[in-house]
């Protein structure tokens, strides 16, 4: 009975003050764990950005993350591309050490012939990421770099000619500045209306079509000048071709060349372009310019006496 009473005790006792027990794990608060794994399901990527993270009143966490793509840069176009860097003066025609009649503007260079008051050659470099833009127009400017004087804009009024570009206005349409430098008198020539507005525009247009799908090209291109031209002019006399020309030398990546020269009557047209291609040899006779003299010998004599369309047309 004694161990009975005890037994009856002992169990009373644990009752009254209860059993000892764990508490259990506190929940962790801290939301560099839950950040973590919402992050790491998310694909990295660089163009993505992550809101700040907020914390409710219950000390629960919301995290927002908003994909945002930047922005991408608009690509540039450097200012001076057109023209020519000292690695690629072999895309001048030939001329003398400090020539004087050589101009050189910031998106190209010419050769200005003061007896005809128009230029015997504009050159420049073109690439495809610059036949895009919106340069507006600008008005006719005398060239004040050439020393001599350049033909003025009113020396073609009421001539019956058009204020015809040797390097097009459409080629510069990248830059305003430069649009407006393709408006300088020294890149004029008095051609037809018909001419200048009909096979000479188709020209220029399908140029700007070839090099999106080259990489570069390389253009040489004016009046074949000679003496007992007719003229215009109030107070210059503007000699009026017979005859135009235009060069393009695309130089590959891989070391090759290729090339194609046309001659155009300056009248209306309703040739197609293939018709008028001819040699870059006979060009150089009857100009007496030599286009591209610093080439290696071996490149320039194949691609000068050589008529090929092939890749062109």
């Amino acid at each position: 009975m004694k161990i009975y009473h005890l037994f009856l005790f002992l169990l009373s006792w644990q009752i009254s003050i209860g059993f000892t027990q764990t508490p259990p794990p506190k929940k962790n608060t801290s939301v560099t764990p839950i950040i973590t794994e919402q992050i790491n399901n998310v694909k990295e990527n660089d163009d993505e950005v992550f809101e700040d993270v907020e914390k409710d009143s219950t000390n629960l966490v919301r995290m927002a993350m908003a994909a945002k793509p930047k922005s991408k840069p608009k690509k540039k176009v450097e200012n001076n591309k057109h023209n020519l860097n000292d690695d690629e003066l072999w895309g001048l025609p030939a001329h003398k050490k400090n020539d004087e009649a050589v101009i050189q503007h910031k998106y190209y260079t010419l050769r200005y012939r003061e007896e005809h008051e128009q230029a015997e050659w504009v050159a420049y470099k073109l690439t495809a990421d610059e036949t895009e833009g919106d340069g507006e127009r600008d008005k006719f400017l005398e060239d004040k770099k050439v020393k001599t004087g350049s033909a003025k804009p009113n020396d073609y009024t009421k001539s019956g000619y058009d204020r015809g570009h040797l390097a097009p206005a459409a080629d510069f349409n990248f830059s305003q500045e430069a649009k407006s430098e393709s408006f300088y008198m020294s890149n004029m020539s008095p051609q037809t209306p018909q001419f200048n507005r009909g096979i000479w525009k188709h020209l220029e247009e399908r140029v700007r079509y070839w090099v999106k799908t080259k990489e570069n090209l390389y253009i040489v291109t004016g009046p074949i000048l000679r003496e007992g031209l007719e003229t215009i002019g109030v107070k210059n006399k503007i000699s009026v071709p017979e005859y135009y020309y235009k060069i393009l030398l695309e130089r590959k990546s891989n070391g090759t060349y290729s090339a194609i020269a046309f001659k155009m009557k300056n009248e209306p047209s309703k040739k197609v372009l293939a018709e008028f291609v001819v040699s870059i040899d006979q060009l150089e006779e009857e100009t007496g310019i030599d286009f591209f003299p610093n080439l290696p010998d071996n490149i320039e004599k194949i691609l000068e006496k050589t008529i090929s369309r092939k890749g062109w047309f």
